[in-house]
């Protein structure tokens, strides 16, 4: 792969000032992770601006989501927890289809 000098500099600087003084290598392998990322970022960005109801529903089914995963580890890992727990915690009943 041919690169300007350019640009290597401009990786370089990446390299040093966001990963940590990482290599060149090793930074062009993260780049294309931070791409994607930040594309999924800007489609999250762009549903929450233009589509205000299903985004309200996505936080909402996200906080149970959260609620149920913790219920979920404190019933599977701590014996003594999960009576307890479970007298605060009312998950939502799903409707059928």
């Amino acid at each position: 792969m041919r690169v300007s000098l350019e640009a290597t500099e401009r990786v370089r600087r990446v390299a040093v000032e966001d990963f940590g003084g990482v290599g060149i290598d090793e930074t062009v392998r993260r780049l294309p992770d931070e791409h994607w990322q930040l594309k999924a970022v800007a489609a999250m960005d762009r549903f929450r601006t233009q589509d205000s109801e299903g985004w309200a529903e996505y936080v909402a089914e996200e906080e149970w989501s959260a609620v149920a995963e913790i219920a979920h580890t404190l019933a599977t890992r701590h014996s003594r927890w999960p009576r307890r727990v479970c007298r605060w915690v009312t998950l939502p009943r799903t409707s059928s289809p």
